[in-house]
């Protein structure tokens, strides 16, 4: 019996053995964790200074739509000035012609009494 208990002693002290083993030989170690964070740093501060870049890009976006969105504003507020004026010059033009239409006729009545027949 204690031949047993040795036995199951000697697999659990091989077993943990193997365990430690295994762990010493795959575990990272400070200085090999702290490169490993170091370059992954480095790289969000890389991804970091993109995104700035992007950032400031697209500002730079928002920015000139909205002086093109103000400038388009203005056009529209000085073309919708100038089609009421031209409606309104035409519609007066329109007037003009025919007055000026009924005053060519009384002329031709005038002149057709004034010639002898």
């Amino acid at each position: 019996m204690e031949e047993k208990i040795l036995q199951e002693i000697l697999e659990t002290v091989n077993s943990t053995l193997e365990t430690v083993n295994f762990i010493k030989d795959n575990a990272v170690t400070k200085d090999e964790f702290n490169e490993f964070k170091d370059g992954v740093d480095k790289r969000f501060n890389g991804i970091d200074e993109r995104f700035d870049r992007i950032e400031q890009r697209l500002d730079n976006i928002e920015s000139e739509l909205r002086s093109i969105n103000a400038e388009l504003a203005d056009i529209k507020s000085r073309l919708d000035r100038l089609e009421k004026q031209v409606q309104e010059d035409s519609n007066a033009y329109v007037n003009d012609i025919l007055e000026l239409r009924q005053r060519v006729q009384i002329l031709e009545q005038q002149v057709k009494q004034l010639q002898p027949a």
